[in-house]
């Protein structure tokens, strides 16, 4: 019989952290869930890490340090997420006789570059910077990624504009800078179009106008389902009746 593997699936082939002395543990046997966040709203990764230790590995941590997820998720492409992540905080720690859980909250590492560096200068056809793409010259620049996460594609062509960063965080440019320009592909005459979106994923960081993610061809994904609380025993319908609704207390219009 064929295994079903649910969208959720994967196959943990690594997880370790590296610490401020130079020395890196395997923590499989730590890590109790994890979980792993990205979207297009949020310009850095970021996962939580449930620890359960009974060796007082706590000890070791003084933050800043890097944690390895390499792992395969079972989705129609078998796709391999390897990204790496570095501790800003531990947090909800509870203690039971001889062993403790806590949380360890990471992000990505460029995050830190974020609050260090300072954007402090001007972009623009007669300024001291004139670049094809502002975004991914700030990136480069300032957040210094490695070179898996910074690809030309992932950032889309904009309008020429001219801006001062009086020394701003380079996602705080970014944004600003999202509002300003208008796409070069897709917008024609006056019909100009607006709205850019700054965020990163497994695949690196990405600069992408909101017109053109609704542009691109949705993927096809295989999945089952089956649906819970029917009795495929009743003959009249009534076991297929909606019991109760809920609608969400906001409307996510992006989305």
């Amino acid at each position: 019989m064929a295994q079903n593997k649910q969208s959720r699936d994967y196959d943990l082939k690594k997880l370790s952290i590296a610490l401020r002395n130079g020395k890196s543990y395997d923590i499989t046997d730590l890590v109790l869930d994890f979980e792993y966040h990205e979207a297009i709203e949020s310009p850095f990764l970021r996962c939580d890490f449930t620890i359960i230790d009974a060796v007082d590995f706590n000890l070791n941590l003084r933050g800043g340090e890097e944690i390895l997820i390499d792992l395969v998720t079972h989705n129609s492409n078998d796709e391999n997420l390897k990204v790496i992540m570095r501790i800003y905080k531990i947090g909800s720690i509870s203690k039971l006789e001889r062993q403790q859980m806590y949380i360890l909250h990471t992000v990505s590492p460029e995050m830190l570059w974020n609050e260090i560096n300072k954007v402090f200068t001007s972009y623009g056809p007669e300024s001291s910077r004139d670049v094809p793409n502002i975004a991914y010259d700030i990136v480069k620049r300032y957040l210094q990624p490695e070179n898996t996460k910074l690809t030309k594609s992932n950032f889309e062509d904009h309008s020429k504009v001219t801006f001062i960063s009086p020394s701003w965080r380079p996602t705080d440019a970014i944004a600003y800078l999202s509002d300003k320009v208008t796409r070069k592909k897709g917008s024609k005459g006056s019909q100009k179009q607006s709205g850019y979106l700054f965020f990163e994923t497994s695949k690196g960081f990405h600069f992408k106008s909101i017109d053109g993610l609704a542009e691109q061809e949705a993927k096809d994904f295989p999945y089952t389902y089956t649906q819970g609380g029917v009795d495929p025993d009743n003959k009249d319908g009534q076991g297929y009746l909606i019991e109760s609704i809920q609608y969400p207390d906001r409307a996510n219009h992006l989305k």
